[in-house]
């Protein structure tokens, strides 16, 4: 239940209702949750605010017990609802860190990747300057032609 339907629930004004929440913070401190610009009371706020505004005497405003019922049902069906909105926004909140991780290993994942193939590169380029090195004879390593065939392969 909210302030404000608690309010009109109690023939009261939700501002005046309000102020006396934030008059008495110790008393509703972690009784009150606030959803956006909602704020929901617990069954202990509730139960400080109707000793301040007492409740209208619900057999006055409806007569027939039938209608009372559905009444109260209704009441808890609301609470029921509001407590799993509530989880189900953690659960969107949990979810979209989530994302928020998986997409950041996909960013790793693609930067390894990368290094990966820069490295084969190398090790590519490194196996051909061997090979080269390796097809040299003893003639043409003490009259430095290696120079010619480094040019010749780059």
């Amino acid at each position: 239940m909210n302030i404000t339907q608690f309010a009109e629930s109690h023939n009261q004004n939700p501002k005046n209702v309000t102020m006396y929440i934030f008059r008495h913070k110790k008393l509703f401190e972690g009784h009150i949750k606030e959803v956006g610009k909602c704020k929901y009371l617990d069954d202990e706020a509730i139960r400080i605010l109707e000793e301040h505004y007492p409740s209208i005497s619900s057999t006055k405003t409806i007569e027939n017990e039938e209608l009372q019922k559905k009444y109260t049902k209704s009441l808890e069906q609301i609470t029921i609802l509001q407590n799993q909105l509530l989880q189900a926004q953690k659960q969107i909140g949990e979810f979209r860190s989530n994302q928020l991780l998986i997409e950041n290993q996909k960013l790793q994942i693609k930067h390894s990747e990368d290094l990966i193939k820069k490295q084969k590169e190398d090790i590519e380029y490194l196996k051909q300057q061997c090979d080269n090195l390796q097809k040299r004879t003893l003639f043409d390593f003490l009259f430095r032609r290696r120079d010619e065939q480094m040019e010749n392969t780059k």
